[in-house]
């Protein structure tokens, strides 16, 4: 009887070892192993400058969108893109991996924007707006954009009702993928706000 109690002990003392070493000790160490968080420390003049021209070249793409303009979507895709590959990531002051993961993005858009440029078939137009605009959004957010407030903006009726988003100065609801048919139907999803 007392080699059954001795045994109990052992085994309920080498289970709070056990649990103490795998359960709490370990959930302590990954604590202080956490790599840092990617940082953005300051940004150069002109390269906020870059970002506001690559914005506003943005901005004037979605409007002609809204016109469904084809004419005017292709010039403004091509002045798009001119103005993302314009963007210096290398005055980007932050970790090296921020600035590739930017750069990255800003290809990405880059290319989509010459898509739009290069077809004549709207529903390519305007997937390549929607990539555009969730990576540009992406993008702002990743080098913590300071420029000003941009509101990401979802219509739930695009593409069969699978929804889709774009970026907007203003608050106001400006539908680029239906235009005129249905020129204030979505909502503000999120916002970029680094602006002090």
């Amino acid at each position: 009887m007392p080699r059954k109690i001795l045994m109990l002990l052992a085994v309920v003392i080498i289970g709070g070892g056990l649990t103490y070493y795998f359960g709490f000790r370990h959930s302590d160490d990954e604590a202080t192993t956490a790599p840092a968080p990617l940082q953005v420390s300051a940004v150069s003049d002109s390269f906020s400058v870059s970002v506001q021209r690559a914005l506003g070249e943005y901005y004037q793409l979605t409007e002609a969108f809204v016109q469904k303009d084809s004419t005017a979507i292709n010039l403004r895709a091509g002045s798009f893109a001119a103005s993302m590959q314009a963007i210096a990531m290398q005055e980007l002051k932050a970790d090296s991996q921020l600035i590739a993961l930017a750069a990255g993005i800003q290809q990405g858009i880059a290319t989509e924007a010459t898509a739009i440029a290069a077809s004549s078939d709207w529903t390519k137009k305007y997937r390549s707006l929607q990539t555009i605009s969730d990576q540009f959004f992406d993008m702002l957010r990743t080098v913590q954009y300071k420029g000003g407030k941009v509101y990401q903006q979802h219509c739930p009726m695009a593409f069969d009702n699978a929804g889709a988003n774009w970026l907007s100065q203003q608050s106001a609801i400006r539908n680029p993928y239906f235009g005129d048919d249905m020129l204030d139907c979505g909502e503000n999803r999120d916002s970029v706000n680094f602006v002090q």
